[in-house]
């Protein structure tokens, strides 16, 4: 046959039969067993459908592999440039075939990503197209994912405890969720019975994702104001107070339409422009995944703000101790004004224009496919994509006649 001018061979061949696992891979396939079989009695009393089954406890196998219902969520660390592409691709082979023998899901179902470290120049975007998204329980709420597109699902598992603390607090609160993403935090809020609802976030795409998670827990939209601004613009110019509060920051941000945004340098004057925003008694809780990057409690101090670390209290039960959430209780000290959060404070002018955040795009399918033919299955669309996926993304006196205030404040790992 020939494929324009060229002359070609076509082969058809049946599907290859597996070769054994190497002895490091048997130990992949033996610690994934014991995983999921300790860790399913858990989701299950939690009534919990995606959870986190590994994260690179093996070190030849560095991947991070995510539940997600029937679907696994696979993210491989991106291999130093010392490790030879053969063996790079011989691991992950090994790693996709323990995940079908071992837990029982075909490789159409596996979504694959590749994790990268993130710095200004090199951040994630978009795979174009459509991904396969599903709905995933968690509790009482259901949560929209898309497994393929993003770098990120659309769900941090690890703000789960988070999540279920906010609609814990919210009954009766006026909630203001900052870098909202896909509104999971505003979603529990409104179960809670939060009274009202502000979400601001520069992306169209996950503000009309929250509007989704909404229907889809059948509750109401119009009880949620979205609001599409820098969130710095925003915490500049805005002059109510909330009871409760949730700021969530991506680690790096750049666009056209907004300046570049690093939460390295700028946590502390996002979380002190927060803080003014809180109705008496009001309390900040700051959270994120980027392992390393902690808050000063001397300058939050001087500028009138208590914090405790309260991360090991919200971690989950599918991440261990080492992988707890990096998380603050803050409050404002008793008898400290607020006053108007400059626009200094965040260093961006009040009416600077609002944008949208991209995430990376997808990259590397070729040694998705090539991974998938050594398996002897072809690629199956995008739940057989190699994509990028996110690196490693209290005190305080109340008033007696009211609950203390609250906002939470949690960013993502780059």
């Amino acid at each position: 046959m020939r494929n324009g001018p060229i002359e070609c061979l076509l082969l058809r061949t049946g599907p290859l039969s597996p070769a054994p696992l190497s002895p490091g891979a048997e130990m992949l396939a033996n610690r994934l067993a014991r995983r999921a079989r300790h860790l399913a009695r858990h989701a299950r009393r939690a009534g919990v459908e995606a959870y986190r089954l590994y994260d690179a406890d093996l070190p030849e196998y560095a991947a991070v592999i995510d539940r997600y219902g029937e679907h696994l969520h696979l993210a491989e660390y991106e291999p130093p440039p010392e490790i030879p592409e053969g063996l790079a691709l011989r691991r992950l082979r090994e790693l996709l075939l323990a995940c079908r023998e071992t837990l029982g899901v075909p490789l159409a179902r596996m979504h694959l990503k590749q994790r990268f470290p993130q710095s200004p120049d090199r951040q994630y975007r978009a795979e174009p197209g459509a991904g396969e998204r599903i709905v995933v329980r968690e509790g009482e709420l259901r949560f929209l994912v898309d497994l393929d597109r993003y770098a990120d699902t659309g769900l941090f598992l690890d703000h789960r405890e988070l999540r279920r603390r906010i609609g814990a607090e919210a009954a009766g609160k006026r909630f203001l969720d900052l870098f909202c993403y896909t509104g999971s935090a505003t979603v529990a809020a409104l179960r809670g019975g939060a009274r009202a609802c502000t979400a601001v976030d520069l992306s169209r795409r996950y503000l009309e994702w929250l509007l989704e998670n909404l229907r889809l827990n059948g509750l109401d939209p119009s009880r949620v104001r979205p609001v599409r601004d820098d969130v710095r613009a925003f915490l500049a110019r805005c002059r109510e107070r909330f009871d409760l509060i949730r700021l969530d920051p991506p680690t790096f941000s750049n666009s056209k339409r907004a300046p570049d945004f690093d939460l390295a340098r700028e946590q502390h004057a996002l979380v002190q422009a927060a803080a003014r925003l809180l109705a008496p008694g009001g309390t900040l809780w700051f959270s994120h995944h980027r392992r390393g990057l902690r808050l000063d409690l001397e300058a939050l101090a001087e500028a009138g703000i208590e914090a405790e670390d309260l991360g090991s209290a919200l971690r989950p039960f599918d991440f261990p101790p080492e992988a707890a959430p990096v998380c603050y209780r803050i409050r404002r000290r008793a008898g400290e004004q607020p006053g108007h959060p400059a626009a200094a404070s965040c260093g961006v002018s009040p009416r600077h224009g609002s944008r949208r955040l991209r995430l990376p795009a997808a990259a590397g399918a070729d040694r998705a496919r090539a991974a998938s033919r050594a398996l002897g299955q072809p690629a199956a669309g995008a739940a057989a994509r190699l994509g990028r996926a996110r690196g490693p993304r209290g005190a305080g006196a109340a008033p007696a006649a009211r609950s203390p205030a609250t906002c939470w404040c949690s960013t993502t790992p780059g």
